[in-house]
């Protein structure tokens, strides 16, 4: 393996500028960035970068590089990509959050990072009847502990529409009252 990986680094050092966007022929539509990012092989993201594949740019579902990175629990790649200046309030197609992402599947150490990077804990993505769908309601919805505490560590609000709708309530409902005790 650590030789397989040398050669595509070799490889990937050799690409011309050009082919650092070219999206690839993949199911989802990655860029090589964003390709090494989901697969966790943050040397060559580090290299990819070094080379000047955008930072931003985006899949063909709408993904930028730092939303795969969290959906996909790569804590160090997102710290790689953060602190080269990855834009941690952007959304995918479908306006979710890389903060949200990372909350959905329960990778708290990513969701650190974006919150210790200035995202915001309580950013709406979407608003059904009166209730506000946030990172906190994900967190909730799919019982992840460690993020429910982290977001309210951060003063991501509880409550979902005002005082009905709360994150004990939902919680409760989904099965997961012990995240609440």
């Amino acid at each position: 393996k650590p030789r397989q990986r040398n050669q595509a680094i070799a490889c990937i050092a050799s690409l011309p500028a050009a082919a650092l966007s070219v999206h690839l022929p993949t199911e989802r539509g990655d860029t090589l960035l964003t390709w090494a990012v989901r697969h966790g092989h943050t040397d060559v993201v580090r290299l990819l970068l070094c080379k000047g594949a955008s930072i931003d740019g985006v899949t063909l579902r709408g993904g930028t590089a730092l939303y795969i990175g969290c959906q996909e629990g790569h804590d160090a790649c997102v710290a790689l990509l953060i602190a080269r200046g990855a834009e941690v309030g952007c959304v995918n197609q479908r306006g979710i959050t890389p903060l949200a992402v990372a909350c959905r599947n329960g990778y708290s150490r990513c969701a650190q990072l974006l919150l210790d990077a200035g995202a915001a804990a309580d950013t709406v993505l979407i608003r059904i009847h009166r209730s506000s769908i946030t990172a906190m309601y994900v967190a909730c919805q799919r019982g992840r502990l460690a993020c429910v505490q982290l977001l309210s560590s951060h003063g991501a609000s509880r409550s979902f529409d005002g005082d009905t709708h709360t994150a004990d309530k939902l919680c409760r409902l989904m099965g997961h009252a012990a995240l609440m005790e």
